[in-house]
């Protein structure tokens, strides 16, 4: 399988996807991957004509994803039902100032018809070649020098958590795409090693955990059968229930002692969510701005912050994007929930669940480039092998 060939073949027990022309879709997604990983490197956000030119390309990509989204809208069966969604997706980023959620959507309906292996081959060869490009930034002196908490290496990017969510992003698109498709096992457990050296250089404990478990779910639900019907809708409901965790201990933090001690141990993150919440409403629609306040008091370290950040999405996403987002964003996960379990696809379900714990930590899974599970709602994913897929009795 070429590195960035001119065709991608995978292949299953079930349906076969022969090789095929990557197509433009395709090619989309590799610049849409790349460019996200470059906006997060400390060169592209602290020089001016690098950042200015990421925007710049970024812009020209998210016209030629409308353009065809356009193209291809004649021939989507489900637009009908897709055109509300859309105008609760403009009606976000009229209030917000951003069009993430509009962006993903058209991701998402422009996945229509395309094939599911092929997006997750050039996903994952984008965003490691840019985690590549990250590495000889940070050797030839472009990468941060800040000194990190927990002793990490950002390796080119602005932070060491920003560096492992992409080097995981790379190990769960590999093994989604060898469980779903047996394809290439040899190259990958390359890239993986690679990868996983590089969480590991990070620090990042979260990482390390949400591959795990994205390895023991895939496994188990793998095995499942009948029974794992009832725990599939369990699982469907993770996000409703990491939300529920946020909000409760986010108003509960300065009064129950339990969660303070899970604020030290999510390093103050329960705490930024409070602070967030108090010092900006909930409305419908959501509002326009970045959420970083300054000189904030801590109580419970008795510390002062020079900066307060967001780290959790489903706080960034309530207060950039509303309730109407939040519900928007809960529901695309159960539609992926459903259409991964229809295809029998157990490693999609479980990297979707680890995606969802992961980005209470993690303020980027409104991306659905990053949340690559949802890109699985309108592309023909035909992980049917019966050693990994969900074996359903229908």
């Amino acid at each position: 399988m070429p590195f960035f060939g001119s065709t991608i073949t995978v292949t299953n027990s079930g349906d076969f996807c022969n090789a095929r022309s990557l197509t433009p879709y395709g090619i989309l997604l590799a610049a849409l991957f790349f460019s996200t990983a470059l906006a997060n490197f400390y060169a592209f956000a602290h020089i001016s004509w690098l950042a200015s030119s990421v925007k710049f390309a970024n812009i020209a990509l998210d016209l030629i994803l409308v353009i065809m989204v356009l193209c291809k809208a004649r021939r989507l069966r489900d637009v009908r039902l897709l055109a509300p969604l859309g105008f609760l997706c403009i009606a976000d980023a009229l209030f917000s100032g951003s069009i993430l959620m509009i962006k993903g959507l058209l991701l998402v309906i422009c996945a229509d018809g395309e094939d599911y292996g092929s997006i997750l081959a050039v996903g994952w060869r984008s965003v490691f070649f840019a985690l590549l490009l990250g590495v000889v930034f940070a050797a030839v002196g472009l990468g941060s020098s800040e000194s990190f908490r927990r002793g990490g290496y950002a390796l080119g990017f602005s932070h060491p958590n920003q560096a492992a969510l992409y080097a995981t992003i790379v190990i769960l698109m590999c093994y989604a795409e060898w469980r779903l498709f047996g394809k290439g096992m040899a190259a990958k457990l390359i890239v993986c090693s690679f990868c996983f050296v590089c969480v590991l250089l990070t620090g990042s404990k979260t990482a390390l955990g949400v591959i795990a478990l994205v390895f023991f779910l895939s496994y188990i639900l793998g095995r499942g059968g009948r029974r794992g019907r009832l725990f599939l809708r369990i699982l469907s409901a993770t996000p409703l229930i990491v939300l529920a965790f946020t909000l409760i201990t986010a108003y509960g933090l300065y009064e129950v002692g339990l969660f303070q001690g899970l604020d030290e141990f999510f390093t103050n993150r329960i705490w930024l969510n409070r602070v967030a919440l108090d010092s900006f409403p909930v409305l419908l629609f959501g509002q326009e701005g970045s959420f970083n306040l300054a000189g904030v008091y801590n109580p419970l370290r008795d510390a002062w912050n020079v900066t307060t950040t967001i780290d959790c999405t489903y706080i960034s996403c309530l207060l950039s994007y509303g309730v109407v987002g939040m519900v928007v964003w809960i529901a695309g996960y159960y539609v992926a929930f459903r259409k991964a379990w229809e295809s029998g696809s157990a490693v999609i379900v479980a990297t979707l669940v680890a995606l969802a714990l992961y980005a209470f930590t993690e303020s980027q899974f409104t991306n659905v480039l990053l949340n690559f599970g949802f890109l699985c709602i309108c592309a023909r994913l035909t992980g049917q092998n019966a050693r990994c897929g969900i074996q359903e009795a229908r």
